[in-house]
């Protein structure tokens, strides 16, 4: 599948204000499941400065510094990106991924520390992790799969516009979530049952004919053989040529579009952004 896209961000500010440091994580990631064609991030005001890079978890990020004052600050995305793979299945596990937790070389399980480590145990996430590694009779990948039917199944979808993210214990107990509070339910829920989990801000092909486009956040979760695998608990999808990655973390922080601070006495700041995608 072929993406098209314009993903316009605007921050104006109440009265003129200096920008610190800002970090852009815009640009798609290359890796086997999809590959950039053409990509530009338009910035404005211009930078004094600018640097292209990639983080310790491999997501590309743009750095930029300014200049003087400003009232506003645009970003401008324009990218065309190619997914690659149609069928989410076509892997074939290691011995050691078919039982819940997985057997992990010591290397491998070094290197996946940060996307086992758990905050302080909550009962809802336990027992709704417990229930489906029941039902899963243990087995790694039709554990990932009972979690994302169930978040899908009986978690109702909302649109949160306010910023931050839900605990996993308000999702389970509430049963209401935008995509990103979904996401780290199903993160939770891995590491809890000791499958590393992580964080995936991107775009979802959606419904060609809604009008109103938003960034989308999914789940990987880690298994001997298949590597990381994408699941959308919003959709009760294994994700495939439909999803297209920004970046993936093991700490939904990290994966922000745009991270930065200003300096203006008394200012504020107000965030419009409008994304236009065609998917074909």
């Amino acid at each position: 599948m072929r993406f098209t896209l314009r993903h316009l961000t605007r921050y104006a500010y109440s009265r003129p204000v200096f920008l610190e440091p800002h970090t852009f994580r815009l640009t798609p990631r290359q890796d086997a499941c999809q590959r950039v064609l053409a990509h530009e991030l338009r910035i404005n005001p211009a930078p004094a400065g600018r640097f292209e890079g990639t983080d310790a978890e491999g997501n590309p990020f743009v750095q930029a510094w300014f200049d003087g004052l400003t009232e506003t600050l645009t970003v401008e995305a324009l990218t065309t990106a190619e997914t690659l793979r149609a069928n989410p299945f076509g892997f074939l596990l290691d011995d050691a991924a078919c039982r819940v937790p997985p057997a992990f070389a010591p290397a491998e399980e070094r290197a996946l520390a940060p996307c086992l480590r758990t905050d302080a145990a909550d009962d809802a996430v336990a027992a709704l992790t417990g229930s489906l590694l029941d039902r899963s009779d243990g087995r790694g990948l039709d554990f990932l799969l009972e979690l994302n039917a169930w978040i899908f199944g009986n978690v109702a979808k909302v649109i949160r516009r306010e910023p931050g993210i839900l605990a996993p214990a308000t999702v389970c107990r509430e049963r209401r979530g935008a995509c990103r509070d979904s996401a780290v339910l199903f993160i939770a829920c891995c590491r809890r049952a000791g499958i590393p989990a992580r964080f995936v801000s991107g775009y979802q092909s959606g419904d060609d004919a809604q009008d109103k486009r938003d960034l989308h956040a999914w789940a990987e979760a880690y298994l001997p053989g298949a590597g990381w695998l994408g699941l959308d608990p919003t959709h009760g999808l294994l994700t495939a040529d439909r999803h297209l990655a920004l970046a993936a973390s093991h700490d939904p922080a990290q994966t922000a579009p745009a991270q930065g601070a200003f300096r203006g006495t008394d200012a504020t700041a107000t965030l419009t952004h409008t994304l236009t995608l065609t998917v074909e």
